[in-house]
């Protein structure tokens, strides 16, 4: 079975993050900041190869080590991120999720490193 990727982001809402939360903003209307929100972002399908080049640019050298799937924020490599999804199929989805991770990472969100396969 081919290796799949996502990072899951969880963090304080804040309203100005609204456009990076999985739902459309009018969901959030009545969220108060500071209450726990929980974001997955990409779900990489391109296959192990690719799976493994986006864990390694996050910081990880090896994807099933479950102790490197906290990821820091200082380990990620956007720029090279930003080159290898922009090619596949789905890269408007892929860079809007890349938006969102370099802003969640900003602010301080924790985020994970989740396989699959």
């Amino acid at each position: 079975m081919a290796l799949c990727v996502a990072v899951l982001a969880i963090g304080p809402f804040r309203r100005a993050l609204v456009s990076h939360y999985e739902y459309p903003g009018g969901h959030y209307s009545n969220t108060q900041d500071g209450v726990p929100v929980v974001r997955e972002l990409f779900g990489i399908l391109e296959g192990t190869r690719t799976g493994t080049e986006f864990a390694q640019m996050l910081g990880i050298s090896n994807p099933w080590d479950f102790n490197q799937h906290k990821i820091h924020p200082q380990n990620i490599d956007f720029a090279a991120l930003r080159a290898l999804l922009s090619p596949f199929e789905y890269a408007d989805d892929y860079l809007r999720d890349l938006d969102a991770l370099q802003a969640f990472a900003s602010e301080g969100y924790d985020l994970y490193f989740l396989p699959h396969g």
